[in-house]
Order: structure tokens, then C-alpha cells, then sequence
């Protein structure tokens, strides 16, 4: 087994959570029992790029194999005081077995005294970092990446435990997904069941809910920033994986200096769910139906630079097609007895609903990091979107962009021999935008055409005296239409970090955060004049290490927004909102709309080798207030409580188990508080009542998840059971009324669902 011992290779701050391995190294068979002892050093995306003997076992190829060992491991970086990856050096104790021992004799505790830090990362206010390990094993998130930030603090529980994530009482549409800093249209395939990149090209996954610094702009929600692996494989590897919903390939090769991914992903629940369906609502249907393939190589050129090139494309689709008409027979008179003539193949209906996402994107990003204290990238990202929406006989709903991205930053990164820290970015974004709705049910058609430029700087310093540090930065972004419209926002932002003790750290940030209107807004003829929408966030965190493992992080935080666009509920729209009931505002879009947002997180996270598991609490209001003169109300995705925790323990011989419980208060929907019936017209019109006055149900449920993995000499084999609602609860997930009485009636989410799946890794 492993040992972490104390390390003293270079002065630098400590870390409070080691490196450490994803998986169990096995201990060397020798002659007599021993060990190895190697001094390495971790990146801070997990790999190995230093490794030396220390204590030799006494035999020359031991002490190969041991190095061997370690250079082919993968392990989760070391955590500075904020929880943020960094580079660590640390020695490793591979222990070397005699003939008579039996190796599940050789389980102990990790003797981890220090770890030193070699370099530092910027961490920013309410930062959460989720390693690929966490993604892999968790219960309730299916081995995904972005299922598993949902179980954070700060992300309010999407209706259905769909792919959306509602954070700090804003909207779906209202947080941003970057890949390494460059956006993303969407991060989820339908259902939400898987994210539309891998997740084993990432080294893990940047989660902030607010307070963040200037780098990301033009959303005042949450940043998801995806990141890619940024060293090359140290061998060759690979794996084929099958589950309930789909089947993935994924495949890692290094050749030289260069290393090449390739990962492709089929979802088939389509085939196996859609016969279920079908007899359920009596209509043909197709289940989501998803893919995505991505090929990527990252070269290490000589010198300090680094090459980075990656392809992605995106394909959803989901229809509801009308039942195929019946076969017409044909009967012919003969002497025989009668035939019946064999029809022509009658193959699915028209379609009755069609819901298709579609994008590729193609990303060239250049890294320059040396010793020196200053690095460098550059990326430009280009590619095409397209929604489309069509309801029988002939509603159609469509939006098309093409977008060319691109993004210059320098940053001087403070440290022990750099008083000040410096970052500076450039962001650009040429948009061609066309947009056709015409659905029936959701207003008037529209449609139109826009082409957008938008700019963006940004700049930060970040100095210090003594444990006081202090960030401070702005951000400008300008966009262009060819409507014309020209809009501009400038966002000043202050971030101060207090190093109160050794195990102390208080965090606090205020600043100003801004969204542009879509362009489909401000090319309206009646709401050319829109202006960015705002928001205020001012934010307060502790953090606590309470042992090597342990850690808690306490943050309160409110939000003031305003200028929010209201107005043309009756427009048919892309984003999954809950359907309005009530009052529809169909007047025209204007910066009416202010709300306020307070509330409370707390997180316990733990971290051993066999361990991980946290428990998270988010205590929050949303109000809004659409127009002036209006009371306020919950907003529609408000949820005072949310409770989550989870909890997965690595057992002997292969075996892990996890579990996960979530609480959280129920969504609010408008009543219906009486009914007035015309039955000489036969016709029951309904009054409602207070907007979003009332509150489903409470919603709980408990997940549980088990894995098994066994090794070979070559490749290993791993399954796991993810059973989701093992109580079989029913949730209830949206509010609607019986057509008559206009009684209440809720709809459900899924029963129990058991998932199960197969991977071989080589």
C-alpha cells in the first residue's frame, strides 16, 4: 500500500489535502517484505512529473517497477487552504510483499504529515473544484461531469432533475459554460443525462456560484468551466463502456511529444424505453436520442509552449410521430379461396412533435508556461448551433448561429518572489444569428436576422500585506448590431482573501455583473432600446480546515438585479421554463423587471484515500418584481431549503459503495383560487391567484450506488449499479389542473430507476 509521507523539497505554503491516488496501487512481490520510498511530484491536473528514489528495496528492478508504478498512476491533485488544485511534491511509500504475506493484511492508515506546494493557482470567492475521481464514483450522477456540480452549494434542484442548473436564484439561461475558458452553447444532452464532452478528457470541473473575478463575464449567473487535461498521456490507454442509456469509446495515444484523444458517445434508450412509452400515451415515440464525438491533440512543443486542438459535435433529437394508418387489404375473386394482398410497408407516422440540438465546434488554443512567473494562451473557437422545433400540422421553430470566438490573456501569477499578480485578457465574438418562430399557442410569428460583434477586456492585481490580499479588476464588454444597436457595460470587481490562522481563510467579494439582451430582443422593432441586464453581488465566505481531510466553507451572499427583460410571455422560447400559468405579460420586452436574491451555503466536504463525501445546504429566497407598480413574488425557481448529502467508501477487493439523499423545498406555482362556469356555454373560466403564492410538495429521495472492479494483467473491468429513488418516492414536479374543475393535479417524476453499466479499461 501507499504511504504520504513528509516532503521538503522546496519552501512554499502547505497544502491541506494531499495528492492521492485514483486507484489502489498494488504493492510489489519480492523476496522478503520491504519497501520502496520515491520522492514525486504532482501537477496540478494530477499527473506525475517528477519521480526519484529515495530508499532503494535493495533490488534494481524493484525499484524499477516501483517507478513504473508511479509514473503510470493518475492522481487527484493536492488542495491548497481554498480547495483549488495546485502543483505538490510529496514522497510515496510503494511497500514490497514477501511470499507469506497476504496483501489484505497490509490495509493501514495514511501517515500524511505534510505536502509542500510548489506552485499556487488563483482561487476565487464560492469556488468549488470536482475531480475526476468525484465524477466517477458519486451516487446519483451516472459518472457524469455536470450532474455531479449539481449536487454543490448554490444550484437549486432542476424540475425533473433535468440538465439545468439554477444558481443562487437566477435562471437556466442566465449561467454560462466555458471549455477552458471559451463558451459552450450547452453542456447537457437532453434529460440532462450526460454532459456533451467526455468527461476522461477533463482533469476536473470549475464550479463558481458568484463572486468570481473579471475572466468571465456577460452572465450574471453561475460558471461551469470544463478543463481539459493540459499534460500529455504517459501511455497508451483506452476503454469501451455500456450502460442503460448509451455506449462510449474512448481511446488516449501518445506518439513523440503528441498526444491524441478520441472519445465517441451513442445513446440508445431511444430503442430500449420507446415501446414502454408507446403503450403508456398511445403515440409513436422517440426518447431522446443523442451523440457526440471529439477528437483532440495536444502537442508539447519545444520550449514552453503547448498546442492545443480539439473537435466537438453535439446531436440531440426527440420526436413524437402519429400512429402509422392501418394497412388496406384487397380481397381478388378467384377460383382459389380468397387472398388477402401482402401491403406495402407501412413505415412511422408523420411526426406530431420534432425537438432537434445540434453544434460542432472546432478550438486551436495555444499555452506558453515556463519557470518564470508569467504564462500565456491564446484560442479561438468557431463553429455553427442550431435548434430547431416543429409541431404537427405546421408549427416550426427555428435559430441558427455561427459564432467565431476568440481570446488573449496574460497573467502574472503572485507568489513568494511576486509581490504583485497581474492578469490581462482580450475577448472577441463575431455572431451571425437567424431566428424563424411560429408556433401555435405562443403569440404571433416572428422571425429575423442579426450579425453581432462583441468585444471584451479585462484586468486584474492582485497584492497583499502580510495575510491580507486584496484583487482587484474590471471588465468592459461592447456589442454591435447591425440593427443598428450598440450596447456597453463596465464591471468593477473587488475580491479580498484574509489568511485569519493557518487553518483559517475569509473570503469577501462585491461587484457588478452584467447580461446583454439576446439579439432576437433587441432587433424587435419595439424593444430596439433594451439595455444590458444588471446585477449586484456582494458575498461572504469562511473556510475552515478542521483536520487534513476535513474542511468546512460557510458563505453568505445576496444579489440585487435589475433592468431584468420582462414582457412577450406568450413568445415561444428554446429555454425550459416552467409553463406560465395566470397572467400572461404579452406586452412588449422592456427593462422593467428588479429582484433580490439572498441566502446562505454551507459545506462539509471529507477526503481520505478510501473516502470522499460532503454535505451541502443552501438557505435562499428569489423574489422578482416584473413591472412597475406590481407586487413582488417568488421567483419561479425559488427554493428556501436544499439539502444534499452524499457519501462514497472504497471497500477490500474492488468494491465501492455510495449513497446520496437530497431534500429540497418544493417549486411555486400560481393557484387557481376559483372558477366561474357559463354552462349555457358549457365553458369554466378559472381565476387564479397570487403569482407563485403556492408550493408543491417537498421533494426527498435516495440514491445508491455500488461498484466492482477487477484488475488483469493487461486491462481491468469495472460495473457499477446506480439505483436512483430507492424509496420510489413520487416527487411531485409540476402543478396542473383537471380541464373541467380546474382541481389541482401534479405530475410525478420517475419512480425508482435502476441503471446499471459495464467499462474495460486497457
Amino acid at each position: 500500500m501507499i504511504v504520504l509521507g513528509l516532503a521538503l523539497l522546496a519552501p512554499g505554503a502547505a497544502a491541506q489535502t494531499p495528492p492521492a491516488p485514483f486507484e489502489e496501487l498494488e504493492p510489489l512481490d519480492g523476496a522478503e517484505d520491504g519497501e520502496v520510498v520515491l520522492e514525486i511530484l504532482v501537477s496540478a491536473e494530477g499527473w506525475v512529473t517528477g519521480l526519484s528514489v529515495v530508499q532503494s528495496s535493495g533490488e534494481p528492478s524493484l525499484d524499477l517497477a516501483a517507478l513504473q508504478l508511479a509514473l503510470d498512476a493518475r492522481f487527484s491533485p493536492a488542495l491548497d487552504a481554498d480547495g483549488t488544485p495546485v502543483a505538490s511534491a510529496a514522497r510515496l511509500r510503494i511497500a514490497v510483499v514477501g511470499p507469506e504475506e497476504e496483501r489484505d493484511d497490509l490495509l493501514y492508515e495514511d501517515d500524511i504529515e505534510e505536502v509542500v506546494v510548489v506552485g499556487t493557482a488563483e482561487a476565487e470567492v464560492s469556488e468549488q473544484v470536482v475531480t475526476l475521481e468525484d465524477i466517477r464514483y458519486l451516487p446519483g450522477s451516472g459518472g457524469d461531469v455536470v450532474r455531479t456540480v449539481q449536487n454543490l452549494p448554490g444550484i437549486a434542484r432542476p424540475p425533473f432533475s433535468l440538465g439545468q442548473l439554477l444558481v443562487r436564484g437566477t435562471a437556466p439561461e442566465d449561467s454560462s459554460y466555458y471549455l477552458d475558458g471559451m463558451r459552450l452553447p450547452i453542456v447537457f444532452h437532453f434529460g440532462g443525462l450526460s454532459t456533451v464532452i467526455n468527461g476522461d478528457t477533463l482533469s476536473d470541473v470549475k464550479f463558481l456560484a458568484g463572486g468570481y473575478g473579471v475572466r468571465y463575464g456577460r452572465s450574471m449567473g453561475g460558471v461551469v468551466d470544463l478543463r481539459t487535461t493540459q499534460t500529455l498521456p504517459k501511455k497508451t490507454r483506452g476503454y469501451a463502456s455500456v450502460d442503460l442509456f448509451q455506449a462510449t469509446g474512448f481511446a488516449d495515444v501518445r506518439v513523440g511529444r503528441t498526444g491524441l484523444t478520441l472519445s465517441a458517445r451513442r445513446s440508445y434508450i431511444d430503442t430500449l424505453v420507446g415501446g414502454v412509452i408507446n403503450n403508456a400515451v398511445e403515440q409513436t415515440v422517440r426518447a431522446p436520442r443523442f451523440f457526440d464525438v471529439s477528437a483532440r491533440v495536444l502537442h508539447d512543443a519545444p520550449g514552453p509552449g503547448r498546442l492545443d486542438l480539439l473537435w466537438l459535435l453535439s446531436s440531440d433529437a426527440f420526436r413524437v410521430l402519429e400512429p402509422p394508418p392501418e394497412p388496406e387489404t384487397t380481397e381478388t375473386a378467384t377460383e382459389d379461396p380468397p387472398f388477402i394482398e401482402e401491403p406495402e410497408p407501412v413505415e412511422d407516422g408523420q411526426p406530431l412533435v420534432n425537438l432537434g440540438i445540434d453544434f460542432w465546434k472546432a478550438r486551436l488554443r495555444y499555452v506558453r508556461e515556463s519557470d518564470s512567473p508569467w504564462r500565456g494562451e491564446v484560442s479561438v473557437i468557431v463553429g455553427p448551433e442550431e435548434q430547431r422545433f416543429d409541431v404537427d400540422p405546421d408549427g416550426v421553430a427555428l435559430q441558427r448561429n455561427v459564432t467565431l470566438s476568440t481570446r488573449s490573456e496574460v497573467e502574472r501569477v503572485r507568489g513568494d518572489d511576486v509581490a504583485v499578480g497581474l492578469l490581462f485578457g482580450v475577448e472577441t465574438r463575431l455572431e451571425s444569428a437567424s431566428w424563424s418562430f411560429d408556433v401555435p399557442t405562443f403569440g404571433r410569428p416572428d422571425s429575423g436576422e442579426a450579425l453581432a460583434v462583441t468585444a471584451g477586456a479585462y484586468a486584474e492585481a492582485t497584492a497583499g500585506v502580510g495575510p491580507l490580499e486584496i484583487t482587484q479588476g474590471v471588465r468592459s464588454d461592447a456589442r454591435l448590431t447591425d440593427g443598428p444597436t450598440y450596447l456597453y457595460t463596465v464591471d468593477p470587481r473587488t475580491i479580498l482573501r484574509w489568511d485569519a490562522s493557518r487553518d483559517t481563510d475569509v473570503e469577501a467579494s462585491i461587484g457588478s455583473y452584467s447580461q446583454f439582451p439576446t439579439l432576437r430582443q433587441v432587433e424587435s422593432s419595439e424593444s430596439w432600446h433594451l439595455q444590458p441586464q444588471r446585477l449586484a453581488s456582494l458575498t461572504l465566505g469562511v473556510h475552515q480546515q478542521v483536520t487534513t481531510a476535513t474542511d468546512v466553507r460557510a458563505t453568505a451572499f445576496t444579489s440585487q438585479l435589475n433592468q431584468l427583460v420582462v414582457g412577450r410571455q406568450d413568445a415561444f422560447s428554446f429555454f425550459t421554463t416552467p409553463p406560465v400559468q395566470g397572467f400572461v405579460d404579452s406586452g412588449i420586452w422592456a427593462n422593467d423587471g428588479i429582484g433580490n436574491v439572498w441566502g446562505m451555503e454551507l459545506q462539509l466536504r471529507t477526503r481520505s484515500r478510501n473516502t470522499v463525501g460532503w454535505l451541502s445546504a443552501t438557505l435562499s429566497r428569489s423574489f422578482r418584481r416584473d413591472r412597475p407598480g406590481q407586487q413582488p413574488h417568488p421567483f419561479a425557481y425559488d427554493q428556501p431549503v436544499n439539502l444534499v448529502g452524499l457519501v462514497s467508501h472504497r471497500l477490500s477487493k474492488g468494491w465501492r459503495l455510495g449513497t446520496r439523499l437530497r431534500f429540497s423545498s418544493g417549486t411555486p406555482y400560481t393557484p387557481v383560487s376559483n372558477t366561474i362556469d357559463f354552462q349555457e356555454e358549457r365553458v369554466v373560466i378559472p381565476l387564479f391567484g397570487p403569482t407563485y403564492s403556492a408550493r408543491l410538495a417537498p421533494y426527498f429521495t435516495a440514491d445508491v450506488r455500488f461498484d466492482k472492479q477487477w484488475t488483469f494483467d493487461r486491462w481491468k473491468l469495472s460495473t457499477y449499479v446506480d439505483v436512483t429513488n430507492v424509496t420510489n418516492r413520487a416527487n411531485e414536479e409540476l402543478m396542473t389542473f383537471t380541464e373541467r374543475q380546474f382541481e389541482e393535479r401534479p405530475i410525478t417524476g420517475l419512480p425508482i430507476v435502476p441503471a446499471f453499466g459495464i467499462r474495460a479499461d486497457l
